[in-house]
């Protein structure tokens, strides 16, 4: 079977208002694990053709697209930021959906040192099985995940929106 590939673009021009050409006719194709690197001058068309391969500028002419079941991530030059959150704040902003997984990832394993039911124990396992997969918790958070020690509830009120947010 021939291999696939992962990422293809062809004939590919870009224009900005006013007629200039930023990519005229590219023709680009990736393999799955291919690793690659776009280089050039300030103004090149860089940033642009990040954009157009993430599926975020539309505004082209000629094809460009990814293969079916992959994704594209992009992370932009200058993402936007909470100006009134330090960098560990805007960070943790990024990584909430995650962290609340990981989250309830170790409440369900603090779970198996108890005494459970079958039941408690099939369901545990089905909720693991979930976590591992990136997909929401069937089972709501026992209330010890919300639990710290100073009391503050600012932050087990924020810990309860995103596992909301996770399971929706």
């Amino acid at each position: 079977m021939a291999r696939q590939f992962i990422y293809h673009m062809q004939g590919l021009t870009k224009t900005w208002p006013g007629g200039k050409k930023v990519l005229d006719n590219i023709h680009l194709s990736f393999y799955p694990d291919a690793k690659i690197g776009v280089l050039g001058v300030n103004g090149s068309g860089k940033s642009t053709l990040l954009k157009i391969m993430a599926g975020i500028d539309k505004e082209f002419v000629g094809e460009g697209w990814v293969a079916d079941g992959a994704r594209v991530g992009y992370l932009a030059q200058e993402p936007p930021l909470d100006e009134t959150l330090d960098v560990r704040g805007n960070v943790m902003l990024g990584v909430a959906g995650t962290r609340a997984l990981l989250d309830r990832f170790d409440a369900v394993n603090m779970r198996f040192g108890e005494e459970l039911t079958d039941d408690e124990m099939n369901d545990l396992i089905a909720d693991l099985s979930r976590l591992a997969r990136g997909e929401p918790p069937a089972l709501p958070p026992p209330a010890s995940v919300f639990a710290d020690s100073t009391g503050d509830t600012g932050f087990n009120d924020f810990l309860k929106d995103i596992t909301a947010e996770a399971a929706a």
